[in-house]
């Protein structure tokens, strides 16, 4: 049988890997600042970088075309 703690972490990685917003799932977990929960599930925001890269690369890209 899973523990408090397993379920915590089960609730974290289903809300950041589907890309619920880091303060939504912070309030979620009750943790009282945005950098604790990014300091405990911080490398399940891999997408989040990913997707801060593809913007800037679309910018750039419609930029140049302009």
């Amino acid at each position: 049988m899973g523990t408090k703690h397993d379920l915590r972490h089960f609730a974290a990685t289903t809300m950041l890997s589907s890309q619920v917003p880091l303060a939504m799932a912070s309030k979620t977990l009750r943790h009282s600042t945005l950098s604790t929960t990014t300091e405990i599930y911080g490398h399940l925001l891999r997408h989040v970088a990913l997707d801060a890269v593809r913007a800037i690369e679309t910018a750039l890209k419609e930029a140049e075309a302009a």
